[in-house]
């Protein structure tokens, strides 16, 4: 169980983009970076010696996904996007880091395969368990009031990926034919 979740990874990244003025193809790899680590999720599918949280949320996994990332955007746009896409990586492996204080969660292999020893915040804070169910709900309901203020205030999150205006607009036309 995680409470951070892909709206928290991509609503942070969103506003550490905004917060550095990012144009399109920059919030996009800063938002890719955010989520390329949960890629994984698929592996829910096919239960084994792998699962969710493995090899991609180490930091040779993360290093693979996000040269992969950096390079399919400059084959793209022919702009090079390397430390947004890193800075969206640490977002994520950082807010992940939150969730090792749970119950839930037994720790990051960050350095998997060169060394099994997980990496955990248990032990380091008191009172873990209240701790980390106040952040997580901070940072979750913090990406859900920000992603209201947004669409309230017309800057739809979502747009970094896919502007749906023209599809309506082009529906609509239909529409009144």
């Amino acid at each position: 169980m995680a409470i951070v979740d892909w709206i928290t990874h991509y609503m942070v990244a969103f506003f550490l983009g905004r917060k550095f003025r990012l144009d399109k193809i920059r919030m996009i790899a800063i938002t890719l970076g955010a989520l390329v680590l949960d890629v994984d999720i698929i592996l829910y599918l096919f239960p084994g010696p792998l699962s969710h949280g493995t090899l991609t949320h180490t930091l040779g996994g993360a290093l693979v996904l996000g040269a992969i990332c950096t390079v399919a955007i400059f084959l793209w746009k022919k702009k090079w996007t390397a430390q947004w896409v890193a800075l969206g990586i640490v977002s994520h492996i950082s807010l992940d880091m939150i969730n090792t204080m749970s119950i839930f969660d037994e720790g990051k292999q960050l350095l998997y395969p060169l060394s099994d020893k997980v990496f955990t915040l248990k032990g380091y804070v008191p009172d873990q368990d209240l701790v980390w169910a106040i952040m997580s709900a901070a940072i979750f309901s913090f990406s859900i009031i920000m992603l209201a203020k947004c669409i309230i205030e017309g800057d739809y999150p979502w747009r970094v990926w896919y502007d749906e205006r023209p599809l309506i607009k082009y529906w609509r036309s239909k529409v009144k034919k």
